[in-house]
């Protein structure tokens, strides 16, 4: 490779910049932070208290999509919201967590309908042991999204869940 003047012009003016940061480095004091102690720094845990209950939040919504029972965690996160109106972050935090756990685990409420040949989405959902209505086939479409990836496409011999009608309670059929 050979240089030419613009490589050496711009060494030298790289060397220039370099120096100009060094001289300045050295001409400033070094400044030592005073101390700071711990114990007396109020501790703000209000955003952590704003996330975890949005995050139960989350979790609410999908336990809804699933179809399960909301009552126990919504009464949970309902007691979390009330405490961080209080300022109470601390006790919100962990009913927040609470609620997640609970969500979690929630037992579906519905019934099952295994699939036979010529079904679709809309008579499952038309059927009067279920919905009575056929627009309600997105719901039982949501509740099975990892089985049944497109609406379009469910097979005999599926077992799909339904989610409750109104609020009552079913049971597997």
């Amino acid at each position: 490779m050979r240089f030419t003047r613009l490589h050496l012009i711009l060494i030298l003016i790289i060397l220039a910049a370099v120096g100009l940061y060094v001289a300045q480095y050295k001409h400033k004091p070094a400044v030592v932070p005073e101390p700071v102690i711990l114990e007396e720094l109020p501790i703000n845990r209000e955003p952590e208290a704003k996330q975890v209950i949005a995050i139960a939040g989350e979790y609410w919504k999908i336990a809804k999509k699933r179809g399960c029972d909301l009552s126990e965690g919504q009464s949970v996160l309902r007691q979390a919201k009330d405490e961080y109106q209080k300022e109470n972050y601390e006790e919100a935090i962990n009913l927040a967590k609470k609620s997640i756990e609970i969500l979690k685990t929630a037992p579906r409420i519905g019934s099952f309908y295994t699939v036979h040949a010529g079904d679709c989405l809309w008579n499952i959902a038309l059927m009067e042991r279920h919905y009575g209505r056929g627009a309600m086939w997105v719901r039982i479409w949501r509740a099975n999204e990892e089985i049944i990836p497109d609406f379009d496409l469910i097979r005999p011999k599926q077992k799909l869940f339904v989610p409750k009608k109104g609020g009552k309670r079913w049971t597997n059929s």
